[in-house]
């Protein structure tokens, strides 16, 4: 029986434990977790964000603790292998002759395209074994949730350890599953991880998603205050000094982790007024830019797993249990010491047994690495697009792959002849930084990144101000391809302070599965400074419409329009003429009072989105069996701090 003062007691423990946030980086070889919440040291000083990494369990009789205490006590092996009728999952699975990638079982589990899980660490040997019925769905699925739920379990333990109360948790995502829009890898990662994470969390925490890459680019560049840090960005910032001189600097940061390369770019704002403190940071990118791409420090272990394979084949002896992980392991601490490029003597592998030595040729060793070429093609590409802007900026090399001595003498050879060639051809001061130069604790950056992007989140109403929401008009030249190009200007529906709603007339052929209908669709977009740089016209007059701006406007000017994440090809619209239109209970009260206090402190706007059919005479059919609706619910993006369709429902 619970008494009164227990009842009393209860409420007030919860209502002192302050709200958090939980960063969680599901990587191809181990996870990371982190926590970020608001604080300040004394009752004068400004409010912090503050964080802290989520450690592994402690009791020395868990199979996931570490026995050697030089091993990193902030990293849960993310890897899963058979045993017996089931798989286990953690730091067991580094013991058996072959393991999968948690990363890429859920990859598989969400429908991932077969080609991008091929190319993912053990990609291959995962789709073997389940074709083979090595394992099964029940088995991965299994394996996944034990993995998340001792993540989850240690970040509870760690928030109550500190008096806190995770309210939001952010999932990370890999840049490059944006980049085949036909596959819908984005669509179909994202939808299975969040349904996933929705059935271990409380129903009153609120699920994220943002990019690994984002994520990894807001550790760099948000303040925040770490206990562990053993690097003061700030700081690092503040030597730039001159380079303030126009409030902001742009700062590409590129991520190579295991097995995916992301590239970011931000502009890093000051505040110019206090001795160049750093302020914020602000996404931006160009649609046209590729965003990431896979490779990274565990391909390698691809082609150097077949040398193993075959060289034990042609043992007479058999071989022990457990001896290939072990030759792997070797493998895998050899790697981080040599020099690809250069190395010019046999690796010996070693493992339990001396009779099973392994020795990989200098060219096999160039080989394996050459997974790394792809992706510092598609770097020095996107290089020059940022050069090409035409103001100084930094570059962060970030990610384990920069670990790897020869990938890291490589580039910053590569940086110090480009650094020279733009100073001198362009008059542009660049600069190149790697991150583990600067912080041993980079490990954690990109959980710890996605926990602070929730921190300083405006609510969408907000984010509104000045906005106008639209229809774009959006094409491509083969019906195949992955390529849109979209119309210099949008219709408006909405715009904050307005008064009213209007409708977009737009016209799709009549035959709804035409060629031309397949390479035609319609997107939302928002430009957040409408009402304030053009604003609608008299009540009787049709609205401006919103501007998209080029490239040029995106990256070195004001905020442009961009993208809201949601759009709907011509095939499944209403044939003919058409016309779109928004409404709803908080379209309502924002026109009524675009200050509504009930809309000011909610995390969510939700709006209903039409398209009709529209007869000769411009009246909407009502009844037509093809229309549309659709309920959107618009939040603030974690990382550009923009708005975003969350989810949408066809209803």
């Amino acid at each position: 029986m619970v008494t009164m003062f227990e009842s009393f007691f209860r409420r007030d423990i919860k209502r002192d434990l302050r709200p958090a946030a939980l960063g969680v980086d599901l990587g191809s070889s181990t996870s990371k977790a982190a926590l970020a919440f608001k604080a300040s040291s004394n009752m004068h000083s400004r409010e912090t964000i503050q964080v802290l990494r989520v450690r592994l369990p402690q009791d020395r009789n868990h199979p996931d603790t570490p026995q050697n205490p030089s091993v990193s006590q902030f990293e849960f092996i993310a890897q899963a292998a058979r045993e017996g009728s089931r798989l286990i999952p953690g730091r067991q699975a580094l013991n058996k002759d072959l393991s999968w990638s948690i990363k890429a079982i859920l990859m598989h589990l969400a429908g991932v395209s077969i080609q991008a899980i091929k190319r993912m660490p053990g990609g291959n040997d995962l789709l073997s074994a389940c074709q083979d019925g090595t394992i099964t769905r029940e088995m991965e699925e299994d394996a996944l949730r034990k993995h998340l739920e001792l993540v989850r379990d240690m970040a509870i333990d760690k928030a109550q350890a500190g008096s806190l109360k995770i309210e939001k948790v952010v999932l990370t995502y890999p840049n490059y599953l944006c980049e085949r829009e036909r596959d819908r890898d984005f669509e179909h990662y994202t939808s299975y991880y969040l349904t996933l994470m929705r059935s271990l969390w409380e129903d009153d925490v609120q699920l994220y998603t943002t990019m690994e890459g984002m994520s990894l680019a807001l550790y760099v560049c948000e303040p925040f205050e770490d206990g562990l840090a053993s690097c003061n960005w700030p700081e690092v910032w503040r030597d730039f000094g001159e380079w303030h001189k126009d409030s902001y600097v742009n700062v590409m940061v590129v991520d190579m982790g295991g097995s995916t390369l992301n590239l970011q770019l931000l502009g890093l704002f000051f505040d110019a007024k206090n001795n160049g403190k750093m302020l914020n940071c602000q996404s931006s990118f160009d649609p046209d830019w590729k965003l990431g791409a896979l490779g990274g420090s565990q391909l390698p272990n691809a082609a150097i797993k077949e040398i193993v394979r075959r060289e034990l084949s042609k043992k007479p002896d058999a071989v022990s249990p457990d001896e290939f992980a072990r030759l792997m392991y070797r493998f895998e601490e050899c790697k981080w010491t040599v020099d690809y490029r250069n190395h010019e003597k046999k690796i010996t592998l070693t493992g339990n047994d001396e009779r099973f030595r392994v020795k990989v040729r200098p060219q096999e060793l160039k080989e394996a690495f050459q997974c790394f070429d792809k992706p510092t093609e598609i770097f020095k590409k996107e290089l020059r697009r940022v050069l090409n802007i035409g103001n100084d900026f930094v570059v962060v090399f970030a990610g384990g792959s920069f670990s790897q001595p020869g990938l890291r003498c490589m580039m910053d050879d590569y940086m110090t002849g480009f650094e020279a060639d733009a100073k001198k051809d362009s008059n542009i001061r660049v600069k190149h930084l790697f991150l583990e130069r600067y912080d041993s604790n980079w490990s954690s950056a990109v959980s710890i990144g996605a926990a602070i992007s929730v921190m300083r989140l405006p609510p969408p109403a907000q984010v509104l101000n000045n906005s106008a929401i639209g229809i774009q008009r959006m094409t491509k030249p083969h019906a195949r391809g992955d390529d849109w190009s979209g119309s210099s200007t949008a219709g408006v529906l909405f715009a904050k302070g307005w008064g009213q709603t209007a409708f977009v007339d737009e016209h799709v052929s009549t035959k709804p599965k035409s060629k031309g209908n397949r390479k035609l669709k319609f997107a939302l977009v928002c430009d957040p400074t409408y009402m304030a740089t053009r604003g609608p016209c008299d009540e009787d007059a049709p609205s401006e419409a919103i501007h998209i701006g080029c490239t040029d406007e995106v990256l070195s000017g004001p905020l442009a329009t961009y993208d809201l994440g949601w759009d709907v090809l011509a095939s499944e619209l209403p044939p003919g003429d058409i016309k779109f239109g928004v409404h709803g209970a908080d379209i309502d009260r924002l026109l009524e009072n675009p200050e509504c206090p009930d809309m000011a402190s909610r995390d969510q706007i939700i709006i209903l989105l039409s398209c009709s059919s529209v007869d000769q005479s411009g009246e909407e059919v009502s009844d037509h069996p093809c229309n549309k609706l659709w309920r959107l619910i618009l939040q603030t993006d974690p990382a550009s701090k923009f708005l975003v369709v969350d989810s949408a429902e066809e209803l």
